[in-house]
């Protein structure tokens, strides 16, 4: 008789992609238009499909000036997420018998003073007591030339007495030395060969110039002038003044970072990284990695400065899913990338705006996924409210005190506060009671759980009713 296999059980999600892609397309750009957030690359990748949700512009580099619309084909730094491929390298080698977690570090970097005992595993924990940069600019002096390696007994550069659990980009840049040294290629290379074009990334490198590029992301600050209102049409609108952006030139903030790439220098695409994150979910085959070295690495081990961390690898758990990943963060681009392998799930971000950074957007997607989920607040099928009767209170209501942002969602309106500290895992659901009255089922921006919701026209405008708070409905232009 044939061998019987067991098929690979296949994630169920309960929600589909198409909606959460319709969900976050209403409020997103309410979050951005709040908090002048004006470009950013967001990929959410479920199984097989994928959604590009990047919204806005980026400005050209030394190239061209003119704006240029970010898609998940822009380029940018994607900085510390560097250190995810470092450490699949150090893997690869402890696979191949190379190398051992357990050696000394100072066995390939003789350089380093004889009393430094800390090993390769150290240096992928964060463990070694170095520091956090180094004592020297390495990214903007050179590679590991001579005098680099000198500075490596320098007391600045190196602390000989107890190991301190501490975040070190010199530490990856150590790790990356180790890699050259063993084999003989250098890390720019060694990863390309091993990674980038093993998995088809043709849109990514370990570092590089910005001449490269004609269109990179870049930081950029934004204020906006005055508003005033009128009203018309039943509706109150907002004109918003002109957005004030100050743009950080790329040319003044922009570095290789040579010696630091191990650490820090990868540049990349959404749909690139989407292709790495495709090859996590499939596990350490893809990476001529065996079962044993992988889940040594990938699993949590150590917090250093709040972060839950394997070998080059961050562990976060969010409303039942456990995923891995790493974030960057370079010159005021942050950036962020996570999936979940066994319920094939993530996002890959990027945000141009130091002031909200990439994990803003994980916030958002995953507590939408949480609303969703099988044992969530929306859990099942739409109701038979049709979509039509909803859709006129959908919108963003106001009073003096708050705003709200009302959205249709499985039959149900949820209320979302719309400023700089919205709800997202805990927005208030105003269940249906007959024609406009609804019940909220939780305490929310304009009143208590269980009291009555009203829809009403007043002077010409929608209103929601709360006792005795009315919040109208306003429509905002820029």
């Amino acid at each position: 008789m044939p061998n019987k296999t067991k098929s690979k059980k296949q994630t169920k999600h309960a929600y589909s992609v198409s909606e959460i892609k319709e969900i976050l397309e209403k409020l997103l750009p309410v979050w951005d238009h709040y908090n002048l957030n004006e470009g950013y690359g967001l990929l959410f990748f479920d199984k097989n499909k994928d959604i590009d949700l990047s919204r806005g512009f980026t400005v050209g580099s030394v190239n061209t000036n003119s704006p240029q619309k970010i898609t998940s084909k822009t380029f940018t730094r994607f900085a510390s997420i560097s250190k995810m491929f470092t450490s699949i390298l150090i893997m690869q080698l402890v696979t191949d018998k190379k190398i051992k977690f357990t050696d000394r570090a100072v066995k390939y970097i003789p350089e380093l003073p004889p009393k430094a005992k800390f090993t390769i595993w150290d240096l992928l924990l964060h463990q070694a007591p170095i520091q956090r940069d180094g004592g020297t600019s390495s990214w903007s002096e050179g590679f590991w030339n001579e005098s680099i390696l000198q500075d490596l007994t320098k007391d600045t550069m190196i602390d000989i007495g107890e190991a301190k659990m501490k975040y070190s980009n010199f530490g990856y840049s150590l790790l990356g030395l180790i890699i050259e040294r063993v084999t003989g290629k250098s890390y720019k290379k060694v990863v390309k060969e091993r990674i980038y074009d093993k998995l088809g990334m043709r849109e990514t490198w370990a570092d590089a110039t910005l001449e490269f590029f004609k269109y990179v992301t870049q930081k950029y600050n934004c204020q906006r002038d005055d508003v005033y209102q009128h009203i018309a049409g039943g509706t109150r609108t907002y004109h918003y003044g002109k957005i004030r952006r100050q743009v950080i030139d790329p040319k003044l903030t922009w570095c290789e970072m040579k010696s630091f790439a191990p650490a820090a220098g990868i540049v990349s695409t959404l749909a690139d990284m989407n292709i790495f994150v495709r090859a996590l979910i499939k596990g350490p085959k893809i990476f001529n990695i065996s079962e044993v070295v992988w889940k040594k690495c990938i699993k949590p081990i150590i917090k250093v400065e709040g972060d839950v961390l394997g070998a080059g690898f961050e562990m976060v758990e969010r409303d039942g899913y456990k995923l891995i990943g790493f974030s960057g963060g370079h010159n005021g681009i942050t950036s962020f990338l996570l999936v979940d392998p066994k319920q094939q799930v993530g996002v890959v971000i990027f945000n141009q705006q130091l002031d909200i950074r990439a994990y803003t957007y994980f916030d958002i997607v995953f507590s939408i996924l949480k609303l969703l989920q099988i044992d969530g607040r929306l859990k099942g099928k739409k109701t038979k409210i049709p979509n039509s009767k909803l859709k006129r209170f959908e919108g963003l209501y106001e009073d003096e005190w708050s705003i709200v942002n009302i959205v249709n969602i499985r039959g149900r309106l949820v209320s979302f506060t719309a400023d700089k500290t919205p709800n997202w895992s805990n927005p208030t659901i105003l269940q249906s009671i007959s024609g406009n009255i609804f019940r909220q089922d939780d305490t929310g921006a304009y009143g208590n759980r269980g009291e009555k919701v009203k829809f009403e026209i007043k002077d010409g405008c929608m209103c929601m009713i709360t006792g005795g708070e009315i919040m109208r409905r306003v429509k905002i232009t820029s």
